[in-house]
């Protein structure tokens, strides 16, 4: 600390932080109890302390978050970093000057509610205390020492939380507008430095699950809710646990999404919920046709539009240290910025690409959390998402304790008519160009015909987008569960049908990973998870997720095991391989994914080549039955090799080249790194049909948190000669039910609290994880005080009057 008056004592503990002069109006005051494995309890009077103690707290395990995703919505990289190789830091500059968000959130924040003024301003306060005392050497972990670690103010922090409700919607677009430029504009530059397919990976990857299971399937006959939001343990979309309370107002459990305000999945005493990523969509993209020979005016509906433009100023530090203005025209349509794809739509003569985001007016995502963490019953929740409509691109799963269950997709979306959808969807069928973007996850449609403006309805948040009577939602007493798919099946007895394609197709063929989620919770036999009378208690919970059921080899593996028993070895380039051994580790494998699991390392490489699409199903899709179909392989047509024996050679020689044998444990081959600590993992990942998802690292939201994974080898399972890097899964696992004595809940933050190397909270829940250990989740005042690990802080700091 410095030059802070400083006592600790161990167990029932006072830490105290104070600036000079007396407690009152005028200052902050917050108690921060941080129990076992790192778990913040922040007790505040008032909104403005609350969000003080939030923002320390949450600073002092993941400062870097905050101020890294803050220098990027400042447009501030190059002046720092440089210009980045290929010029991304400079693109995303501009990108985001382009975007507005500051300016934005300037003039949204005097509109904002005065609780979400107070909230903001005390988290803001929190941060900044934190760097005061501690300066940027003593932010945990990998920003240590930056000079961009910096003081920061309400604004930035508003347009720090603008910019997550772009995160699955069009922000993945930012490195198409920094340099979207007309053809032959003076001076040149580069094109966006990401290829498509890496840049909208963040709208078709994603591995969320939750479960919502109601009074008719649960042993206390009150609600329960699975809570497993699935991002990278790298980045900004980190979850982070913590319990925030002001007696007679708020008492919230759970995890922030982020450096966010408010709990984004957890419970209250009256309600528990959780998220997943929506499969819909929160932007289209516009083609539009250019006047000839003047590429900054468009046609619509055959008159002429001009772009408008807008200069925009980046500082940019050179390889010597020294700072030099690079401005750029970036341009736009009625629609939203111009953007450049290279390879899929360049600005030409003749043609260029714009879009519109349906969160690009979310301005009430603060109080959508706000409120939900509020909320006194199911009906007073289900009015939030009514009411505020602020859910930017997610399903919600809740439980109440009245033992109802519901589901909903409230993310934004836009709001096509009937007409505009049956030429998209003829399109998508005969359009090479507006299929090969679907392919992205991106709607393309004609920008210069009116029929495919947004259509506005009343009950809808922002003028053009689906009004909530028109989101698919569904309450039911028994389940229910979504992990990315359409929300058609959120219950396999009551599919929702009926609503636009844009918030998700219905009756197609489910991924194997939602499926076997669906499966695990829908599952009421004597021999399913939930036991043999068919009802769920807290430790049966806990095992939906942990089970690491397989649903790829439960379909397959035995007609896989009746083909290669027995056969001759197979032919390759560099030699006939002999498939005994392979076949006989199938054969006695469990069909599980756990540390200790010989079968799911081979399993995973012998299917690397089919995507797990379909193409070899034997009894196909059928509507009638999502959760039994498709399944079987198709045999081999007479004469033509078996690809799956075929596959299983390869299989075999890939993973000896790189010295691994074919029995190999998953838990040897499967890992995370913390420090110079390499922890086995379990899980699957989506082709493996496995809900607990051990998967790689992808850089959600445009961090510059490192992340030193050795390159990979196969696409397709991102296998490296090192094994697999599970740094993308689960973030926060938390079991909750409701009793007659309240919320009782289970919880692991799988990647840990602290990102601080030195921190004892660094690893430990991640080995915790790793032995599918659960901890007791800490709520009532009792627990908090009997905890032997209890430390407290209380901080106080002067008020901030203004942003």
């Amino acid at each position: 600390m410095h030059g802070r008056p400083l006592s600790l004592v161990f167990g029932l503990s006072l830490l105290t932080l104070s600036c000079s002069g007396s407690s009152g109006p005028s200052e902050y005051r917050a108690t921060i109890r941080t129990t076992a494995y790192g778990v913040p309890h922040v007790i505040a009077e008032d909104w403005g302390s609350l969000g003080f103690g939030q923002g320390y707290s949450a600073t002092r395990d993941r400062g870097c978050i905050v101020a890294d995703q803050i220098l990027k919505v400042r447009g501030e990289r190059s002046l720092f970093l440089g210009r980045g190789e290929d010029d991304i830091h400079l693109n995303v500059d501009f990108a985001f000057k382009a975007l507005g968000l500051l300016e934005k959130a300037e003039s949204t924040f005097p509109e904002l509610p005065e609780r979400e003024q107070d909230l903001i301003r005390g988290y803001v306060a929190g941060y900044n205390r934190y760097l005061e005392d501690n300066g940027s050497d003593g932010f945990p972990g990998w920003c240590a020492g930056e000079p961009w670690v910096r003081p920061i103010t309400a604004i930035d922090y508003l347009a720090y939380v603008f910019d997550g409700s772009l995160l699955a919607s069009g922000a993945v677009l930012a490195d198409f507008i920094g340099g979207a430029q007309p053809p032959n504009a003076s001076p040149a530059v580069r094109p966006a430095a990401r290829d498509f397919e890496s840049a909208l990976t963040e709208l078709t990857v994603h591995a969320s699950n939750g479960w919502a299971i109601g009074s008719e399937r649960s042993e206390s006959g009150r609600g329960m809710v699975m809570t497993n939001p699935q991002f990278g343990w790298h980045g900004a979309t980190q979850f982070r646990e913590n319990h925030l309370t002001i007696p007679g107002e708020l008492d919230v459990y759970g995890a922030s999404f982020g450096g966010f305000v408010g709990i984004q999945v957890g419970f209250n005493e009256n309600v528990a919920w959780t998220h997943t990523v929506s499969d819909g969509n929160r932007f289209v993209v516009y083609n539009l046709d250019l006047v000839p020979g003047n590429p900054t005016r468009y046609l619509y509906d055959n008159e002429i539009r001009d772009m408008t433009s807008r200069e925009v100023t980046v500082q940019v530090r050179g390889d010597d240290g020294a700072v030099e203005e690079l401005s750029r025209t970036m341009w736009a349509t009625h629609y939203g910025p111009v953007i450049e794809i290279p390879q899929f739509g360049e600005w030409s003569d003749s043609r260029a690409l714009t879009y519109r985001d349906a969160n690009e007016g979310n301005d009430e995502i603060i109080s959508q959390w706000l409120q939900m963490n509020l909320a006194t019953s199911m009906d007073d929740f289900q009015r939030v998402f009514e009411e505020v409509s602020g859910i930017p691109w997610v399903n919600t799963m809740a439980a109440g304790e009245d033992g109802r269950a519901w589901y909903m997709d409230g993310s934004a979306t836009p709001n096509l008519s009937d007409e505009a959808l049956a030429i998209w969807l003829d399109e998508l069928e005969n359009n090479q160009f507006v299929d090969l973007f679907f392919d992205f996850g991106v709607v393309l449609l004609d920008g210069s015909d009116s029929r495919f403006e947004w259509v506005e309805e009343e009950g809808a948040r922002d003028p053009g987008l689906v009004p909530f009577a028109k989101q698919p939602k569904l309450e039911r007493r028994d389940v229910v569960s979504n992990a990315n798919q359409s929300h058609w099946i959120a219950n396999s007895k009551e599919p929702l049908e009926g609503y636009t394609p844009l918030m998700g197709f219905e009756r197609q063929r489910l991924p194997l990973r939602p499926r076997m989620v669906a499966i695990l919770v829908e599952d009421d036999s004597p021999t399913g998870q939930s036991g043999p009378d068919g009802k769920f208690s807290l430790e049966e919970l806990e095992q939906l997720y942990m089970v690491n059921r397989g649903l790829s080899p439960e379909l397959l593996r035995d007609e896989v095991v009746e083909r290669c028993t027995g056969a001759e070895p197979v032919a390759t380039e560099s030699g006939p391989v002999d498939l005994t051994e392979a076949c006989d580790i199938l054969r006695e494998w469990n069909l599980r994914y756990d540390i200790d699991s010989v079968g799911p390392v081979f399993w995973r490489q012998m299917f690397s080549t089919t995507n797990g699409t379909g193409y070899f199903w034997e009894v196909p899709f059928d509507p009638a039955d999502p959760l039994g179909t498709p399944r079987g392989i198709v045999d081999p047509e007479q004469g033509e090799p078996d690809f799956l024996l075929s596959n299983m050679a390869n299989a075999v020689q890939q993973l000896e080249s790189l010295g691994f044998s074919v029995d190999v444990p998953l838990g040897d081959a499967q890992f995370t790194q913390k420090g110079d600590e390499r922890i086995p993992m379990h899980g699957g990942i989506a082709r493996d049909g496995v809900a607990n998802i051990g998967a790689s690292i992808i850089n959600f939201a445009d961090s510059l948190e490192p992340t030193n994974m050795a390159p990979i080898v196969d696409q397709n399972t991102t296998l490296t000669a090192e094994g697999y890097y599970a740094d993308r899964g689960p973030a926060i696992v938390m079991a909750i039910e409701f009793t007659d004595d309240g919320p009782r809940a289970t919880s692991i933050a799988a990647y840990s609290q602290s990102k601080d190397p030195d921190s004892p909270f660094f690893a430990d829940q991640t080995r915790l994880y790793s032995t599918k250990q659960f901890k007791p989740v800490l709520f009532t005042e009792e627990a908090i005080l009997a905890d032997p690990e209890l430390e407290t802080i209380e901080i106080s700091g002067p008020r901030t009057p203004a942003q």
